[in-house]
């Protein structure tokens, strides 16, 4: 057991039951330990009335797995929101959470100045989507450079943009793309969608 590893032999010698308490200590070195399951297809279970854990931390780079029932990844963050150009803002805010290939995303943005920035996308998402092109919501909308009956976004796919779409009127035609960002512009809106 030189090497720290504790062989299937070893585990078995530490089983207990009932009501009994296994506690693995860190080591006082910095050097890596491992412990053996008793066979490849074995499986830590942790259980009982409440389980402690510190948290499962996921590799800064995806490992990704072919099991479809496997959760590979899980990352928190934030991202800036932008329309490009020489556009200036007063707020960009943007976070996101990915669990697996799902994204969730969250921002507002405050245009000062559209200058020559796109006035229908909105871009920057921190990853981009992949199979399909996925419906977003706006919770608020201000100050658009026109009037509107609705507005939403679409991400679209392979990108890392949102796309704008409105009616100007009821019962108009959706138009696409919805030229409505402008100076003091303010969008506050979310989003889901699927990663490669």
């Amino acid at each position: 057991m030189a090497n720290g590893t504790i062989a299937a032999s070893q585990l078995e010698m530490l089983s207990l039951s009932g009501a009994g308490i296994i506690t693995i200590t860190p080591p006082a070195t910095n050097t890596n330990r491992a412990i053996t399951l008793p066979d490849a297809a074995g499986a830590l279970v942790v259980s009982g009335t409440t389980p402690s854990l510190n948290g499962i931390t996921f590799p800064a780079t995806q490992v990704p797995s072919a099991d479809a029932n496997t959760l590979d990844d899980y990352e928190e963050g934030t991202w800036t929101p932008v329309v490009g150009g020489t556009a200036t803002y007063t707020a960009q805010v943007g976070t996101y959470t990915k669990v697996g290939r799902l994204m969730t995303v969250r921002f507002r943005l405050v245009i000062n100045s559209i200058g020559t920035g796109t006035n229908n996308q909105i871009q920057g998402l921190p990853i981009a989507a992949s199979g399909g092109v996925y419906p977003g919501n706006f919770g608020y909308w201000g100050s658009l450079a026109i009037s509107v009956n609705y507005l939403a976004f679409y991400v679209n796919t392979d990108s890392t943009t949102m796309q704008l779409v409105a009616t100007t009127a009821s019962g108009a035609t959706i138009t696409v793309p919805f030229a409505g960002l402008g100076n003091s512009t303010e969008i506050v809106g979310s989003a889901q969608y699927y990663t490669a």
